[in-house]
C-alpha cells in the first residue's frame, strides 16, 4: 500500500519539473530568436552602412559601440564597452545634446549625481525622441543591467538619429539663416540710422543755406549804394588824403597856423577840407564801433569765406574787398581787421627800409600823429553806442577806391589799439643812465611803448623822450634786490637794428601785480607781432584765434583745429603758454603737427604740470615725436584724457607711452586708433600698463595688430573691470587671435561690445565666436563685417 501511494507522487513531481524546464527552454528560444532578429534587422543595417563606408567587418554590437563613441567625441565621455561606459548616463546625455542642444544643457549636468543624470536621460529620450524606457535606474547604478538590454536601448538612439537626421540638418540650416537674418537686420538698422542722420544734416545745411541767401539778399541794396558812392568819391581821392594828413597834425600849433594861412589863401579849398574832414571822422567812428560789435562774428566769417590778408602788401586798385568777402558786411569787417594788422607791419617795414633820416623821422611823426589824432576821436565817442542806423550809414560811406580805404584802415586800427590799451599808462621808474632811476610817464600805444617826462606832455609828439618798438624787442620779468624801491621790473632788450643810444631798458614797478599786468600786455603784443611775421615769412594764413590767445589774461583751454602749426608757429604758441600755467586742456586737432613741432611743444608741456586733457589727433606725429612727448611729461600725474589717433605711431611709440600710462593712474580715456602699431614688440608692457587704468574703451582700430597682439590683449580683456567696448576692427587679426580673444571672454561679464570687423577672421574664428555667444550672455554686440576669410 505504501509503495502504491508513493509512486504516483513521484510521477507528478517529475512531470511538473519537465513542464517547467520545457517552458524555460521555450522562453529562452523565443528570446534568442528575438535577439537574433534584432541583430539582423537593426544592428545589421549599421553594419551594412559601415561596410559601404569601408570600415565594416566587425560584429554589429561593436559597430554600434563605435558609432556611439564617434557621436560623443568632444564631450569628455569614454565609450569603450557595454558593461561600464553607460552606468552614469553621460554617454546618452551627450548623444541627446548632439541631437539637439535645447533638449539637454550638457554643460550644466552634475556629473556627481548619476541617478539624476540617468532619470533625466530616460525621461528626455522618451518624451523628445520616442525611445521607451527599457532599463531601470537602480540596475544601471549597481551594474546589474543586462548587456543586451543596454545594446538594445542604445540601438534605438541610432534608429532615432537616422530617422531624424534630415530634420536636424534642416533645423541647423534654419538656425544659420536666423543668424544671418539678425546680421542683415543689424546692418539695415545701422544704415537707416546713418541715412536719417545724413538727412538731418542735409536739412540743416539747406536751412543754413537759405538763411545765408536771405542775408545776402538783404545786403544787395547796400552793396549797390556802396558801389555807386565809389564813383562819386573817386574824384576826391587826392584831396581826402591831404585832408586826413592835415587832420592828423591838427594838434600841432605850427601846423594849425599853416592851415589857417592856407585857408585864407584858398577859401574854396578850406570849405572842401572842412566838409571832407567831418565825413572822414564820422566814417571812422562808425567803422570802429561796428568792428567792436562784430569781433566774434568776424572770426566766424573768416572761416566761412576764407578771407586771406596780404601782409606787407599795399591795397592797390586791383584789390576787390567786396569780391573777396562775397558782398557780406560781416565778412568785410573781418577782412578790414586782417588788413589793419598788415598795415602795422607795412608801416614798420617802410620805416626800416628808409635810408634817409628825414624820411624815417617823417614816417615816425606820421605814426605818432595818427595816434594823437585818434585819442581825440576816442574821447569824442567813448560814451556813444551805435545801432542799425550807424551800420547802414557806414555802409553808404565806406564805398571808395581801395587806395582811399587804406588811409581809413590806418586810422581805424590806431583807434582800436588806443581803445584797447587806454588804461595802460602810468608813472614808472626807468633806469636810463647807469644805475640812476628816473620817474617817467609811460604810455602803451599799439605796438609802441612811449615815455614822456610828465603826463601833460603825452599830447605833444615833439615832447616824446623815447619809444620802444615791440616788433623788435624782447621783454622779461626782472626781480631787483629787496632794498630797491622798485623791486619788480621789466627788462627790455632791443635788437641790433633798433639800438640807438642803448641796448636795453629796465622799467620798475612798486608791486608784482602791476609788473605782471604790464608784462602780460607787452608780451601779448610782442607775440602777436612775431606770429604775423612768421605767417608773412612762410606764406601762412593768419588765424584770428591766436589774437585771443595772446590777449586773454586767464584761460584754462587752448583749442585749435585745422591750423597750420609749423615749428616757427609752435614756438610763438609756446611763448604764449609761458604765462598760462593754469591751462588744463590742450586740443590741437588737424594742425599738421610733425615730430619737429611736437619736440618744441613738449618742452612747454613739461611746465604745465596740471594738464588734464591732451588731444593731438589727426596730425603727423611718429614714434620719435611720442618719445619727446613722453619724456617731457614724465612728471605729470593728473592726465585724464589722451588722444593720439590718426597719426603715424608704431611699436616704438607704444613703448614710449608705457611710462606715461603707468604714472597717470587717473587716465580714463586713451585713443590710439588709426596708427601703425603691430604689437609684435612691447605689447606685454602696454597691456600691463592698461591693466591698472579704469578706461571704459579699448580703442586700437585701424592699426596693424595681428594674432600675436590679439593674444596679448586677450589676457587684458579676460578680467578687466572697466572696459565695456573693445574696438579692434581694421587690423590683421586671424582665426588664432580671434580664438584667444573669445576664449578669454567666456567668463567676462563687463565687456558689452567687441568689434572685429575688417580683419582676417575665417571659419574657425567664427566657430570660436559662436562658442563665446553661447557661453557669455552679457555681450550685446560682436561686429564681424568685412572679414577677408
Amino acid at each position: 500500500t505504501h509503495t502504491h501511494t508513493h509512486t504516483p507522487t513521484t510521477t507528478t513531481t517529475t512531470t511538473t519539473t519537465t513542464t517547467t524546464t520545457t517552458t524555460i527552454t521555450t522562453t529562452t528560444i523565443v528570446l534568442g530568436l528575438l535577439w537574433s532578429s534584432f541583430r539582423v534587422l537593426s544592428l545589421g543595417r549599421l553594419s551594412a552602412q559601415d561596410k559601404e563606408s569601408g570600415s565594416g567587418g566587425s560584429k554589429p554590437e561593436d559597430d554600434l559601440l563605435k558609432w556611439m563613441s564617434s557621436m560623443t567625441g568632444g564631450y569628455g565621455v569614454d565609450v569603450t564597452n557595454w558593461k561600464q561606459s553607460f552606468n552614469d548616463g553621460r554617454a546618452w546625455a551627450a548623444l541627446i545634446d548632439r541631437f539637439d542642444p535645447e533638449y539637454i544643457d550638457y554643460q550644466a549636468l552634475d556629473t556627481s549625481d548619476k541617478e539624476a543624470t540617468l532619470n533625466l536621460v530616460f525621461e528626455v529620450a522618451e518624451k523628445k525622441l520616442g525611445i521607451p524606457r527599457l532599463l531601470e535606474t537602480t540596475d544601471m547604478l549597481e551594474g546589474n543591467a543586462d548587456e543586451r538590454s543596454v545594446i538594445l536601448y542604445s540601438s534605438l538612439f541610432h534608429h532615432a538619429w537616422t530617422t531624424n537626421e534630415a530634420r536636424i540638418k534642416l533645423a541647423n540650416e534654419k538656425r544659420g539663416l536666423g543668424t544671418k537674418m539678425i546680421d542683415i537686420k543689424s546692418k539695415l538698422a545701422l544704415e537707416e540710422e546713418e541715412r536719417q542722420k545724413a538727412q538731418a544734416e542735409r536739412d540743416a545745411l539747406r536751412d543754413a543755406s537759405e538763411k545765408k541767401e536771405k542775408e545776402l539778399g538783404e545786403e544787395e541794396a547796400r552793396i549797390k549804394e556802396l558801389r555807386d558812392a565809389v564813383a562819386a568819391l573817386d574824384s576826391e581821392k587826392d584831396q581826402l588824403k591831404k585832408v586826413l594828413e592835415a587832420g592828423m597834425l591838427s594838434h600841432d600849433n605850427q601846423v594849425k597856423e599853416q592851415v589857417q594861412s592856407l585857408s585864407k589863401q584858398n577859401t574854396n579849398l578850406k570849405d572842401q577840407l572842412d566838409k571832407e574832414t567831418a565825413s572822414i571822422e564820422s566814417l571812422t567812428k562808425q567803422n570802429v564801433d561796428l568792428l567792436n560789435e562784430n569781433l566774434e562774428l568776424a572770426q566766424h566769417v573768416k572761416k566761412t569765406f576764407g578771407v586771406r590778408p596780404n601782409p606787407f602788401g599795399k591795397i592797390d586798385a586791383s584789390t576787390d574787398l567786396w569780391g573777396t568777402c562775397h558782398g557780406n558786411m560781416s565778412s568785410l569787417s573781418g577782412a578790414l581787421r586782417e588788413h589793419v594788422n598788415a598795415m602795422h607791419l607795412m608801416l614798420k617795414d617802410m620805416q626800416d627800409k628808409a635810408s634817409d633820416p628825414t624820411e624815417q623821422a617823417s614816417l615816425n611823426a606820421d605814426r605818432v600823429a595818427v595816434v594823437n589824432y585818434m585819442e581825440k576821436v576816442c574821447d569824442d565817442v567813448a560814451d556813444k553806442k551805435t545801432g542799425a542806423q550807424i551800420t547802414e550809414s557806414m555802409g553808404k560811406q565806406l564805398s571808395k577806391k581801395n587806395n582811399t580805404m587804406l588811409e581809413i584802415l590806418k586810422v581805424q586800427d590806431a583807434m582800436n589799439e588806443i581803445r584797447e590799451h587806454s588804461k595802460m599808462h602810468a608813472y614808472l621808474a626807468a633806469q636810463l643812465e647807469g644805475k640812476r632811476w628816473k620817474k617817467k610817464w609811460f604810455v602803451l600805444r599799439g605796438f609802441m611803448l612811449c615815455y614822456f617826462n610828465k603826463k601833460e606832455d603825452q599830447d605833444d609828439s615833439s615832447l616824446l623822450e623815447g619809444e620802444i618798438s615791440l616788433s623788435t624787442t624782447t621783454a622779461s620779468a626782472l626781480e631787483l634786490p629787496s632794498e630797491t624801491k622798485t623791486q619788480w621790473a621789466i627788462k627790455f632788450s632791443m635788437s641790433e637794428d633798433e639800438r640807438s643810444s642803448r641796448s636795453e631798458l629796465v622799467v620798475g614797478m612798486k608791486t608784482k601785480e602791476e609788473r605782471d599786468e604790464w608784462l602780460f600786455a607787452i608780451r601779448g603784443k610782442i607775440l602777436y607781432m612775431q606770429y604775423l611775421e612768421v605767417c608773412n615769412r612762410n606764406n601762412f594764413r593768419p588765424d584770428l584765434r591766436f589774437a585771443s590767445i595772446f590777449s586773454n589774461r586767464v584761460f584754462s583751454a587752448v583749442q585749435l583745429e585745422k591750423v597750420q602749426l609749423a615749428a616757427p608757429v609752435v614756438e610763438v604758441l609756446c611763448g604764449a603758454l609761458e604765462d598760462h600755467g593754469e591751462t588744463k586742456t590742450i586740443s590741437l586737432v588737424s594742425c599738421e603737427l610733425d615730430d619737429e613741432g611736437i619736440a618744441i611743444f613738449a618742452k612747454q608741456l613739461e611746465l604745465l604740470s596740471g594738464l588734464e586733457t591732451l588731444d593731438l589727433s589727426r596730425n603727423r606725429i611718429s614714434s620719435r615725436g611720442v618719445k619727446s612727448l613722453a619724456s617731457a611729461m614724465k612728471k605729470h600725474k593728473d592726465l585724464e584724457s589722451l588722444n593720439l589717433s590718426h597719426n603715424k605711431i608704431d611699436d616704438e611709440g607704444l613703448a614710449a607711452l608705457n611710462g606715461l600710462l603707468t604714472k597717470n593712474k587717473d587716465l580714463s580715456s586713451l585713443d590710439l586708433s588709426h596708427n601703425c602699431i603691430t604689437g609684435l614688440k612691447h605689447m606685454d608692457d602696454f597691456v600691463a600698463a592698461l591693466s591698472a587704468l579704469t578706461i571704459p574703451s579699448l580703442l586700437l582700430q585701424h592699426n596693424e595688430l595681428g594674432d600675436e597682439a590679439a593674444s596679448s590683449l586677450a589676457g587684458l580683456l579676460s578680467a578687466h573691470p572697466s572696459i565695456t567696448v573693445a574696438k579692434l576692427g581694421k587690423n590683421q587679426i586671424g582665426d588664432a587671435g580671434t580664438k584667444h580673444l573669445c576664449e578669454a571672454l567666456h567668463h567676462n561679464r563687463t565687456l558689452k561690445k567687441l568689434d572685429l570687423s575688417n580683419n582676417k577672421v575665417g571659419k574657425n574664428g567664427a566657430t570660436a565666436v559662436k562658442a563665446l555667444l553661447l557661453a557669455n550672455r552679457s555681450l550685446e554686440a560682436i561686429h564681424l563685417a568685412e572679414n577677408t576669410h
